[in-house]
């Protein structure tokens, strides 16, 4: 059975019904009305899923959690315990920056360790004052994208404001492509700084990006509790955008989260452990940016810090035997896409 819309799926269920009804009038049938009861109750759990775990086979009362790294490519010190994080398994998953100037390093890495899941993180601008990035696209191709300099423009605003839909389309498809040129197949895609949510347009080139290329995008389901806690926070969602994700056709998270900065490596490790308490049950993706405390981190980030203190959070046992105890299901976006893809076959 597909995973489809609510409509397809009670469609589905009454077609199935009256088949039922017809077929068990012959006694010499009515194996095959068994299958088909089967077939009916198989759509009718897919109703009742709520969230994309359940939808998915994982357990329907237990938090599923993605721990993943980002930055990957910025700088060696975030490549390194990006890695790491992957090979001892206190990383389910990562992403890397194409455009980043140790992307190199990082796809060199990956080739021969196809087991990982590793991303690409679309980049489409370039903050930090000391440590900045050009598109992989010549900048005479993509001019709404960079500055003066060549390089990505600093600013959400200015992405949002310039980015022109055909430019953007052309060098998120180029990352990808050279992504895989490098010897990383790319088991996800997520947007870096979420340029690709400033504007409908942009969005929509996200998810069409994802389709096209049969890559999962990191996007959370939008249920009405999501956008109203969006709304909240400041994100002002248009029912263009709702009804964008809504629309699109490969596996969501149930929620995204990201570990709160704080003043000490305890008070970090508390934040942590009450955001895995406060979680709902479903698929949860916890963003973190583990790098290592170097003089040249340092300077590349104000946040150096916490990026220090969540690398440690990767390395330390209490944390794992937490989450153990917690019951936490881990899980990463090649688990993920391999049983959807599997609820598509049926």
């Amino acid at each position: 059975m597909k995973l489809a819309t609510l409509n397809d799926h009670r469609s589905a269920i009454a077609l199935g019904e009256k088949s039922l009804h017809a077929t068990l009038r012959g006694s010499a049938l009515r194996g095959l009305g068994l299958s088909l009861l089967a077939l009916i109750i198989l759509a009718q759990a897919a109703l009742a899923a709520d969230t994309w775990a359940e939808r998915l086979g994982y357990p329907a009362d237990k938090q599923v959690v993605i721990l993943y790294a980002n930055h990957g490519g910025a700088a060696y010190e975030f490549n390194r315990p990006s890695q790491q994080g992957l090979s001892e398994g206190s990383l389910q998953s990562a992403s890397v920056m194409v455009p980043g100037p140790w992307f190199p390093q990082y796809a060199l890495w990956c080739r021969d360790k196809k087991q990982f899941d590793v991303g690409v993180c679309l980049t489409l601008s370039s903050p930090n004052g000391l440590c900045r990035w050009r598109p992989v696209t010549a900048f005479t191709e993509v001019p709404s994208l960079v500055d003066v300099d060549g390089y990505f423009c600093r600013s959400l605003l200015q992405v949002a404001l310039r980015a022109e839909v055909e430019e953007v389309e052309r060098e998120v498809h180029r990352q990808i492509e050279q992504a895989r040129k490098a010897g990383i197949q790319p088991t996800h895609l997520i947007p870096h700084q979420g340029t690709l949510l400033t504007r409908p347009d942009l969005l929509e080139v996200y998810l069409s990006t994802a389709e096209k290329f049969w890559i999962p995008a990191v996007m959370i389901e939008l249920t009405p509790a999501h956008v109203e806690r969006l709304r909240d926070e400041g994100f002002p969602l248009s029912q263009e955008v709702i009804d964008l994700v809504a629309r699109y056709r490969l596996p969501k998270l149930d929620d995204l989260r990201s570990v709160p900065d704080a003043d000490s490596y305890e008070a970090k490790r508390e934040a942590f452990y009450n955001l895995i308490k406060g979680l709902q049950p479903g698929i949860t993706q916890i963003t973190l940016s583990p790098a290592d405390a170097t003089a040249a981190m340092k300077v590349v980030s104000p946040r150096w810090q916490n990026h220090a203190w969540e690398a440690k959070l990767l390395e330390d046992p209490a944390v794992r035997q937490f989450l153990k105890k917690q019951g936490v299901v881990l899980t990463n976006w090649v688990e993920i896409m391999r049983r959807f893809e599997h609820h598509e076959s049926r």
